[in-house]
């Protein structure tokens, strides 16, 4: 309170959300989307044929009523034959989006009522660059966050250094917030490495939050990690059907967790978003789930085949791109080099700017994800490639 009796109070909305700001400039005003995040969405249709007797029944019986506010039971019984050691009861189904701002909310709860320095404010570490709001909901709650930076190679590409993860967390570290596959640069750690982090997360009693929205989405003919959830009691898993499974029209995602006190929190604060899930959602969902290995195919085979024409494509105009082909994910973050920005006085958020306005296609600049000014994500998860890289190399070469 002021000396006058006023109050000052913090800003109630949150800052923009500059990836999401700048798709609705963009997404739907120009023909060719280059740097899109998700899989060749499925069609209903399509989905409606893969449907066994008892979804069938459930479709076509369907009202559409308000639903269990933790998932319906069959969906969250599918969700949790996916994680080893997760029970139905250790599965809340969510918006994705949702879920990380429940999670983080949730998280700073904890942290701050458990507080043994009143004035100590809880200290994060979070994968950087990434998903804005992965740190950002924390940032704006007053958490102390410091990023575990993403190491940049020119001859390899990109990894994250988990010597710099050990460096970076201190006595009073509450959460570490991850997300691998990582958005945007698709990299992935061995399970070696994967373990560590857990290990180095249950050896100084830190919560993890592991966002593994592109999980199963390895092309490199390795195994997908095995989830946080089933390593470590404390650690939660947020995943969905948005990017691999190719269903983000759906808007189902979940959270999983051995901690019962979390899970509690979780499911008393979706009551103030949004309560329950779309019914004829859930049972999609469902239908997905029971059909996971047609799914991947479709994802897998889209993918494999954009990878190869981008392989190619890059190797011709490597005086242009610096390309590392990524081990995962539908993503990848790539360096444009200064013979092609010298148009943009050397800015990428101008050259991506120029690109949607004068060829119509849309690449996303690192600027949205506030980092430096060199790197655009690309997309491989969707069709139409090779029409979409015709009309980048006539834009490149004019």
């Amino acid at each position: 309170m002021h000396h006058d009796g006023s109050y000052k109070m913090k800003n109630l909305v949150p800052p923009n959300f500059k990836l999401e700001r700048f798709f609705a400039k963009h997404e739907f005003n120009v023909q060719h989307l280059l740097c899109c995040s998700d899989a060749e969405a499925i069609k209903m249709s399509d989905l409606l044929e893969k449907a066994d007797d008892e979804c069938r029944e459930l479709w076509d019986n369907l009202a559409l009523s308000y639903t269990d506010s933790c998932g319906h039971p069959l969906l969250r019984k599918e969700i949790a034959e996916m994680y080893p050691t997760i029970t139905v009861h250790d599965v809340l189904v969510v918006v994705p989006q949702e879920g990380i701002y429940i999670a983080m909310k949730a998280f700073m709860d904890t942290f701050i009522n458990n507080q043994q320095k009143p004035n100590q404010k809880p200290h994060v570490v979070v994968t950087y660059p990434g998903y804005q709001s992965l740190y950002g909901n924390l940032e704006s709650d007053g958490a102390d966050v410091t990023y575990w930076k993403a190491q940049y190679d020119n001859k390899s590409g990109w990894y994250f250094d988990i010597r710099h993860l050990q460096q970076v967390i201190k006595p009073h570290t509450k959460l570490l917030v991850v997300n691998f596959p990582h958005n945007p640069t698709g990299w992935v750690p061995s399970l070696q490495q994967w373990n560590e982090v857990v290990n180095i997360c249950k050896e100084k009693k830190i919560f993890l939050f592991s966002d593994e929205m592109y999980r199963l989405s390895n092309n490199d003919n390795s195994e997908a990690l095995p989830s946080a959830c089933s390593l470590y009691e404390n650690a939660v898993t947020l995943s969905g059907l948005s990017k691999t499974f190719a269903l983000p029209g759906l808007r189902i995602g979940w959270l999983c967790t051995q901690n019962k006190a979390m899970m509690l929190k979780f499911q008393s604060f979706k009551d103030w978003l949004t309560i329950c899930m779309s019914s004829p959602s859930e049972i999609l969902a469902i239908i997905a789930l029971r059909n996971q290995p047609w799914i991947l195919q479709h994802t897998m085979g889209i993918i494999h085949s954009n990878l190869e024409q981008l392989d190619t494509f890059f190797t011709i105009y490597s005086e242009f791109f610096e390309w590392h082909r990524p081990p995962a994910s539908t993503i990848s973050f790539i360096k444009l080099k200064p013979k092609l920005l010298g148009k943009a006085n050397g800015s990428v958020s101008d050259w991506c700017e120029r690109l949607a306005q004068d060829a119509g296609l849309l690449l996303l600049p690192s600027s949205v994800y506030d980092y430096d000014d060199s790197f655009v994500r690309i997309g491989f998860g969707r069709k139409g490639m090779k029409e979409t890289l015709s009309v980048l190399e006539r834009y490149i070469l004019k």
